[in-house]
């Protein structure tokens, strides 16, 4: 672990969110999150020696909302532009509605609990709103999915009750629909299972000045077990 290894992470184009934010607040401190984008960036370049991607930036801001407001969780658009940043997947279109995909939604829920974790009395349902719920459920439906998969697995999914009665009397669409979910499953806990990996290696690289990150970790383990 060493200063390089930090650097070299400012500028890797797969550095996740959860990383780059505990770097970005050992190096800043919280008073970073009043910052303009435009000095973060410049920050990060002269202490990385390098150009910052600009998607690592982007997962910044991302998981600054998570810390700063409760809009991820309440807003359809916030929710997706983050779940569009965390992913890494591509660049965050601001101008353009790009809706989050299945493998998407389920790394920015993941992540997103390890930064805001539910309270003793709280559950998945009563954290997210109604409307970030049905958007989820938009989304998997129109790609197939009948029941939403861990860890979307606190939204109801609706079907037409005319799919449902097709569905349930022809065997055969039956045990393709269901072989399909089955697939449709494994690929985003394959996409998660990845990322958590590749998060543990990231914050096993960092080197702090003011933080432990063993409790980080722990705590990681903790969220995602």
């Amino acid at each position: 672990m060493s200063v390089e290894a930090n650097r070299r992470l400012i500028i890797d184009p797969d550095a996740l969110g959860t990383s780059l934010i505990i770097l970005v607040l050992d190096l800043f401190g919280p008073e970073v999150f009043d910052w303009e984008p435009e000095v973060i960036a410049d920050e990060l370049k002269a202490y990385a020696g390098a150009p910052v991607p600009q998607a690592n930036l982007d997962t910044i801001q991302a998981i600054a909302t998570l810390l700063e407001s409760d809009r991820f969780f309440n807003d359809p658009r916030t929710f997706n532009y983050v779940a569009n940043a965390l992913s890494k997947d591509g660049p965050v279109l601001f101008t353009v509605f790009d809706p989050a995909t299945p493998e998407e939604m389920s790394w920015a829920v993941s992540e997103a609990i390890i930064h805001s974790p539910l309270g003793p009395e709280e559950t998945m349902e009563t954290r997210f709103s109604t409307d970030v719920q049905q958007f989820i459920a938009a989304v998997l439906l129109s790609d197939g999915f009948v029941s939403a998969p861990p860890p979307l697995d606190f939204v109801k999914i609706e079907r037409p009750e005319s799919e449902v009665s097709i569905t349930r009397d022809d065997p055969i669409m039956f045990e393709s629909m269901w072989r399909l979910q089955q697939t449709n499953r494994e690929v985003i806990g394959d996409y998660v299972r990845e990322r958590i990996s590749r998060l543990r290696d990231q914050l096993a690289s960092l080197s702090l000045n003011h933080g432990d990150i063993d409790k980080v970790t722990e705590r990681l383990t903790a969220v995602l077990s």
